[in-house]
């Protein structure tokens, strides 16, 4: 099956215009150049799952030839989903220290990992546990939440405004989740602590 999947995005690479730069990390000078300005975002991404929201849209900055990304998002989940209009805010930072060139029009991230900073907005939510609960060691603010992920990315490279078109797919864990797993591993599963985050990322 994996051997399948690298071979469809072999001949989708093939098929794709030759960009007018190499995708090579001996060669800095040809990406990740801020060609609109130190101050101006170099990427957007638009995702879905990973504990952050239905719909989560965020900007951010790309460092060190593309290998940290920094970001932040704002995400929502409508009521209909979960019983109550839920926001978030979130800050994502993002190592990508590898990747797979395809042809030169084409590259695969085939693992990066990070953490993030998640905020939900209202008044529902709280940073110190209510007195009203009787042992703080079984409760967990629930307006700021640390969470961990690890993905992978396949990107396409193109000519125009943006630099490259990428699709991700990250495995992401909640802090209280992953808590609870250490220290009841016998009755919470592993696919109980993850969320899935598919998304697409648009660089320029």
């Amino acid at each position: 099956m994996i051997r399948r999947l690298l071979a469809v995005v072999a001949a989708f690479a093939a098929l794709a215009p030759a960009p007018a730069f190499a995708l090579d990390r001996h060669n800095p000078g040809e990406r990740d150049t801020d060609r609109q300005g130190f101050l101006v975002p170099d990427f957007a991404r638009l995702q879905t799952g990973g504990y952050a929201g239905l719909i989560v849209a965020g900007l951010g900055y790309a460092a060190f030839n593309d290998i940290v990304n920094l970001s932040v998002a704002y995400g929502f989940t409508p009521e209909a989903v979960a019983g109550a209009d839920v926001h978030t805010v979130g800050l994502t930072l993002s190592v990508r220290p590898f990747e797979i060139d395809l042809r030169r029009r084409a590259r695969i991230i085939p693992f990066y990992a990070g953490g993030s900073l998640l905020f939900a907005l209202g008044d529902q939510y709280f940073l110190t546990v209510p007195s009203e609960y009787d042992s703080r060691l079984y409760y967990h603010p629930t307006a700021a939440h640390w969470m961990a992920h690890a993905g992978a990315e396949l990107d396409i490279l193109s000519n125009g405004v943006f630099e490259r078109h990428g699709v991700f797919a990250e495995l992401v864990t909640l802090d209280s989740y992953l808590f609870s797993y250490v220290e009841n591993p016998n009755e919470v599963a592993l696919d109980e602590i993850l969320s899935v985050a598919l998304g697409y990322r648009a660089s320029w």
